[in-house]
């Protein structure tokens, strides 16, 4: 029981750091589509579907921030939350950072760093299943 309690700690602040990066980018992304804000030239997206970082904001602020920031709520009130959501949040941020190497190529190890932390979480959710299974 520790461990679960442990596990659904690690998934909250997981939910946490990503609700907060994200809302704050996807914002600041979506305030100033032109990438001033982050500092952000917009030749970066000059072999995307994208004319400026509105849309991408738009997407980061929706899919990456609210959805965490709704795990991180779900795990406050009830002290649970399904594998299956957890999983989804790492799926998300896995796929969100794979199409942004593909689309802007690699510029950054941060980008590696999140890539690693969709797995993580994808890993957690794993375990969290393993471990809240009925046996």
């Amino acid at each position: 029981m520790l461990e679960t309690k442990l596990l659904l700690r690690l998934i909250m602040l997981s939910a946490l750091v990503l609700a907060l990066g994200a809302i704050a980018g996807g914002l600041s992304l979506m305030m100033a589509p032109d990438g001033s804000i982050l500092e952000m030239p917009i030749s970066l997206l000059k072999d995307t579907p994208f004319v400026d970082f509105f849309y991408p904001g738009l997407i980061l602020f929706v899919c990456i921030g609210l959805f965490s920031s709704c795990i991180f709520i779900i795990i406050i009130f009830t002290s649970n939350i399904s594998p299956i959501l957890v999983a989804a949040q790492g799926l998300i941020l896995f796929i969100w950072m794979v199409v942004q190497i593909w689309m802007v190529g690699y510029h950054s190890l941060i980008q590696l760093i999140f890539l690693l932390f969709g797995i993580k979480i994808m890993v957690y959710s794993w375990v969290l299943h393993y471990k809240t299974r009925p046996k």
